[in-house]
C-alpha cells in the first residue's frame, strides 16, 4: 500500500490484483482508479466541492450515476442495465437492490457494525455497501473503505493512516472510540455521533403544545473547525433574527455575543467538541436553534 504526499490513498496491492488512485485538482478525493483486474481506467465526475462523484465513467463505454434522495443514495442508474433502487437499513448501509425491470430482489448483502462484509464474496468487489448512502466506495483489492481522506480497515475497525491533527482523537487510528454503530466518520477527519429525540410536553397546554428535541454530537478536526468557526458568524445571525422575531431584542441580542465569544475562544484549538439543539414547538409557533460548545480538544 502507497500514499500520496497528502496521505490520500495513492494504490492498494492484494496478490495478483493492483488498484492505483490519482487525486482530484481538489486533493481530498479521487478523480480516477485503474484496477488490474480489468485493466481499465474509471474517472470520477463531481458537481460539488463534496467527495460523492455524481456520475462515473466506467470505462469500455460504460458510466454510472448515483440517483440521490433525502437519505443519500436512492438508486444507481448504468448505461448497460438501467437503474437498481437502493434498500438501505438505519445505519445507512445498502443492504439490497431491486432492478428496475425486474422483479424480486436484485441481490443482498448485510454487514456486522464494523463494515465487515457477512457474504466473503462481496468484500471488495461491491463498490457501496456499509454506509452505502454516503458512497463510501469498498471495492478495493484489500477490502478497504475509501473513507473520505483516509482508509478504513473494516477488519481492524481502525483508520490506516494517521489524523493529521495531533490529538484529534482517542489515538491516531481510531474510528469513533471504538463505537463504529452509533458514530460515523464519513469524511476520515470527524465524527458524530446519532441524534437522539425526545417529545416534551408545554407547561401550560400539555395537549397542544408538543416540541421535539434533536441532539447531534459531533468532534471536529483539520479543516473542518475552521470551516464551522466562519459558518459560526453567519448561523448566530440567523438565530439571532429568529430570537429578536420570537423572544424580543435582548434575547436576539444575547445570541449574537454566545456566538461571536465562542469563535474567538476555539479559533486556536486542535478541535472542538460541539452540541446542536434544535427545537420547534406546534403551539405558539416556536423555532429555536442553538449551537453550544462543550470545551475545546
Amino acid at each position: 500500500m502507497t500514499y500520496h504526499v497528502n496521505d490520500m490513498v495513492h494504490s492498494i496491492n492484494q496478490g495478483p490484483r493492483t488498484t492505483t488512485y490519482t487525486l482530484d485538482v481538489a486533493p481530498h478525493r479521487i478523480r480516477s482508479w485503474t484496477d488490474t483486474t480489468d485493466n481499465l481506467t474509471r474517472i470520477n465526475h463531481y458537481s460539488t466541492d463534496v467527495d460523492s462523484p455524481s456520475w462515473t465513467d466506467e470505462g469500455g463505454g460504460k458510466h454510472s450515476r448515483a440517483i440521490v434522495g433525502l437519505a443519500g443514495i436512492a438508486g444507481v442508474f448504468t448505461n448497460t442495465t438501467g437503474v437498481v433502487w437502493q434498500i438501505t437499513n438505519l445505519h445507512g448501509d445498502l443492504v439490497a437492490g431491486i432492478a428496475e425491470t425486474g422483479a424480486g430482489l436484485a441481490y443482498t448483502s448485510e454487514y456486522d457494525e464494523h463494515g465487515n462484509a457477512r457474504n466473503s464474496a462481496d468484500a471488495g468487489t461491491r463498490r457501496f455497501g456499509w454506509l452505502g448512502t454516503h458512497q463510501r466506495a469498498a471495492d478495493t483489492p484489500d477490502g478497504s473503505i475509501l473513507m473520505g481522506v483516509r482508509l478504513y480497515n473494516p477488519t481492524t475497525s481502525r483508520f490506516r493512516s494517521v489524523d493529521s491533527v495531533y490529538g484529534g482523537n482517542a489515538n491516531p487510528y481510531e474510528y469513533c472510540s471504538g463505537d463504529s454503530l452509533n458514530c460515523s466518520d464519513v469524511n476520515g477527519a470527524f465524527s458524530c455521533n446519532n441524534y437522539k429525540s425526545t417529545w416534551i410536553k408545554g407547561k401550560y397546554w400539555p395537549h397542544l403544545r408538543i416540541a421535539l428535541r434533536r441532539y447531534y454530537y459531533c468532534t471536529l478536526t483539520n479543516a473542518n473547525t475552521w470551516a464551522l468557526m466562519g459558518g459560526t458568524g453567519v448561523g448566530s445571525y440567523v438565530l439571532n433574527m429568529l430570537a429578536r422575531q420570537t423572544f424580543g431584542n435582548w434575547i436576539g441580542i444575547i445570541y449574537t455575543i454566545l456566538g461571536a465569544s465562542y469563535s474567538a475562544r476555539c479559533t486556536r484549538a486542535k478541535g472542538v467538541w460541539i452540541r446542536f439543539w434544535l427545537q420547534a414547538g406546534l403551539s405558539g409557533f416556536i423555532l429555536d436553534g442553538r449551537v453550544q460548545s462543550g470545551g475545546c480538544n
